[in-house]
């Protein structure tokens, strides 16, 4: 069966606020959703992560015309093709797009084989998924100690238990939402930061040891993510405290897992499939970060589809069972399909139909575009 047609869905939906972290604000949402339309009428989905006007353009114009025509189940060296020329072309957007194409394409293969993706994927689907609150963002106004104070609080009424916090902003407001979220969910929660990557060695040791203190358990992409031999001055300075530290999030060229894992400056590596390789490369990652003796776990954020996505590689994988949730207005999440497992407090069921499990509409699709 051949891969007649690729469908390309621009999907954004405005905040009621703005969101920011240490690099940005955000006033909106949006997602890429790739669709490869077999020509028997099966449908495989996938995302990418990055910005729509550059990503959208990439995988409508320069990937997707190389994948129709293919023969559907056998298109792995098509697509192992495509990575080369994305690295000889620069990469970085290039990646996360034909992250999407490879999704959608373990999804139509799962799905035309009548199987799960986490069988495909060599497993079975996750019994159930923990969830973690994905780190807040900065909110606008003085009282922002006291409204992420609140919206952790929320959090851990719903059964949470791992809290993490944007940073890299600014040390002194960091550490003052550090202690009013402390505060609001007691002793007993882990806590966790992740500045995105913006802060150089000596700034994310500084503010890692004086959030130590305040028994901060875990600090996420705490250097850029090229800053190997700042990242491991990082972890050598806060390994002693306790603290673990996790980086992977920001990666697009599958091959620089490597240096990631070999290292020596992380504990987890954090994987997202709608970015760096897409399930194929996280494939390739898990094997990397069992060689190295590295724990791997999953980024979160994106749509249903890539949350899917995500659900489907736990269980195919072995992967902790575990997936952080951005809480809050999430209609890309929560609203584009139907079926869509609804969550249990703190627990998510994992989807365990053909392919991602998920029935994605088109109409539903287009309230978004």
């Amino acid at each position: 069966m051949t891969i007649e047609r690729v469908d390309v869905f621009v999907l954004s939906h405005p905040l009621s606020e703005p969101l920011g972290t240490a690099r940005r604000w955000l006033s909106r949402r949006s997602a890429v959703v790739v669709r490869l339309l077999g020509a028997d009428g099966s449908a495989g989905w996938g995302e990418c992560r990055g910005a729509p006007e550059i990503v959208a353009p990439l995988l409508r114009d320069f990937l997707a015309p190389r994948l129709v025509g293919q023969e559907a189940l056998t298109a792995g060296p098509v697509l192992a093709d495509l990575e080369t020329r994305c690295r000889e072309q620069g990469g970085g957007p290039l990646f996360a797009a034909l992250a999407g194409l490879d999704m959608a394409w373990w999804d139509l293969r799962a799905r035309l084989l009548g199987v799960p993706l986490a069988t495909l994927l060599g497993g079975r689907p996750a019994a159930g998924v923990t969830l973690t609150c994905a780190p807040l963002p900065y909110p606008r106004g003085a009282d922002q100690d006291q409204r992420l104070a609140a919206w952790a609080r929320a959090a851990a009424d719903e059964g949470v238990t791992d809290i993490g916090l944007k940073v890299g902003a600014d040390r002194a407001r960091d550490l003052a939402n550090v202690r009013a979220v402390r505060r609001a969910v007691g002793p007993d929660a882990t806590l966790g930061m992740d500045a995105d990557g913006c802060l150089g060695a000596a700034r994310a040791v500084e503010l890692g040891l004086h959030a130590a203190v305040e028994g901060v358990a875990w600090f996420a992409e705490p250097v850029d993510a090229d800053d190997h031999a700042g990242r491991a001055a990082v972890h050598a300075a806060l390994s002693a405290q306790g603290v673990t530290v996790a980086a992977g999030a920001g990666l697009y060229d599958p091959r620089h897992a490597a240096a990631l894992c070999a290292g020596g400056g992380v504990d987890v590596v954090l994987a997202d499939p709608s970015a760096a390789g897409g399930l194929s490369g996280l494939v390739r990652l898990a094997a990397l970060a069992d060689a190295h003796h590295v724990e791997l776990r999953l980024a979160g954020g994106g749509s249903a589809v890539a949350t899917a996505a995500r659900l489907a590689a736990i269980g195919g994988l072995g992967l902790a069972a575990q997936l952080p949730w951005e809480w809050g207005e999430q209609p890309l999440r929560d609203d584009i399909a139907e079926d869509f497992p609804r969550r249990d407090g703190a627990r998510l069921a994992a989807p365990d139909g053909p392919g991602l499990g998920v029935t994605f509409e088109v109409e539903r699709l287009a309230h978004y575009a």
